[in-house]
Parts: C-alpha cells; sequence; structure tokens
C-alpha cells in the first residue's frame, strides 16, 4: 500500500510537468524489481533439496535391501 502511494504522489507531484516520464520511470523501476525478485527466487529454489529427497532415499534404501534378501 504504501509503495502504491509514493507513486501515484509522485505522478501526482509530477502531473503538469512531467507526467508521462513519471510514469515511464516508474514503470521501469517496476520491471527492474520484478526482473531482481525473479532472479533472487530461482536463485532460492535452485538451492533448495528436491521435494521428497529424505523419502526417496528412503524408498532406495528398502529396495536395496529387499533386493539383498531375495
Amino acid at each position: 500500500m504504501t509503495i502504491t502511494f509514493a507513486s501515484l504522489a509522485l505522478v501526482y507531484f509530477f502531473w503538469e510537468s512531467a507526467r508521462l516520464a513519471a510514469l515511464g520511470g516508474l514503470a521501469l523501476f517496476y520491471l527492474g524489481a520484478l526482473v531482481a525478485i525473479i532472479i533472487a527466487l530461482r536463485r532460492f529454489i535452485v538451492r533448495q533439496p528436491a521435494p521428497f529427497s529424505g523419502t526417496r532415499q528412503e524408498i532406495a534404501e528398502d529396495i536395496a535391501c529387499i533386493r539383498k534378501q531375495t
């Protein structure tokens, strides 16, 4: 809500003189922020362990144990 209010206040401040420049600048700023967030999220996801990795390892150990017994 704060970001929205600040953006509206900035556009209102430049309404008479540079309304389109203010809107364009905000659009570029938000585009850059979106790209940075996407890159950070992708890096975060890559660093996380694979889903159910512990379960898959236990199942693989169980299968190896069963095959060893037969």
